[in-house]
This record gives structure tokens, sequence and C-alpha cells, in this order.
């Protein structure tokens, strides 16, 4: 039977060393751009826009560029969903469609006291804000060395 060696201190060394650069190198590419959260933002807000302003027919256009930035970002990283912090998927939805709803209904409400276009622009740009701040946390999330793409 062959006496397996055990490895000195600087080979263990070397080799966590490796595994954290490896790490690091896939919390990178998990990591969406900032143009990325940017165009989201902006179309999230142009939805609410549109839903305020009485023009809902045009939320598809909104909604298919979406899936197509969505769909390009996936494409470009090839990273699967399961590599992205479990808090940002969970907090998204959980966050964003109530307060899609909320905003639609409230921009809707203030339209007689400051008008259609206005409304629509507020309830929109705050939407697209909280979408951005949602994005940002994200990418906080992949910055930090025990988080991202390595763990859950």
């Amino acid at each position: 039977m062959a006496k397996q060696q055990i490895p000195n201190a600087e080979d263990a060394r070397q080799a966590l060393e490796s595994i954290q650069e490896m790490a690091q190198s896939a919390r990178k590419r998990a990591q969406p751009p900032k143009w990325f959260g940017i165009v989201v933002a902006l179309l999230a807000g142009s939805m609410v826009a549109l839903a305020v302003a009485d023009l809902r027919k045009w939320q598809v256009l909104s909604i298919l560029i979406i899936g197509i930035v969505t769909a390009y970002q996936g494409q470009k990283t090839r990273v699967a969903w399961t590599a992205y912090p479990l808090k940002a998927l969970l907090l998204a939805p959980l966050l964003l469609v109530p307060l899609y709803i909320l905003l639609v209904y409230v921009g809707q409400q203030i339209t007689g006291a400051i008008g259609q276009w206005p409304a629509a622009l507020v309830a929109g740009g705050a939407l697209a804000a909280a979408v951005y701040s949602l994005s940002v946390y994200e990418r906080s999330l992949f910055s930090r060395p025990d988080q991202g793409a390595s763990t859950r």
C-alpha cells in the first residue's frame, strides 16, 4: 500500500489562494454591470409612467425590452440564476411588485392635482429609483467576499 504524502503548509496555502482567486473571478463574472441596472430601472419606471398616463398598451414594449436586455445579459455572462445572492432574488419581487401597484394607484390619484404627465413621471421616477437602488444593493452583495457566486 502506497503511503500518502501530506502537503506542506506552503502547498496548502497556495491551494487556498488559488481557490479564493477562482471564487473572486466567478463573483466578478456574475456581477451585473452598472448599465444593466440603469436600463432595467428606466424600463420599470416607464412601465409605471405608462400605466399612470393610461397608455397601458405600450407597456408590452417595455416588458419585451426588459426580456431582451435580461436575455442578452444572461447570455453574455453565462451565469445561472443560482449564482445570484438569495437575498436579492427574494427581495426583488417581494418589494417591487407591491411597490409597482402602489405607485400606479398613487400616480392615478395625484393626476387630478398635478396633471397626468407630471404624475406619471413622478410615479415612474419613484419606481426607477427603487429598482436602481436594488441594483446597487445587488452589486454590493457581489463585492463581498462571503457573498455572490460562491455562496447562496
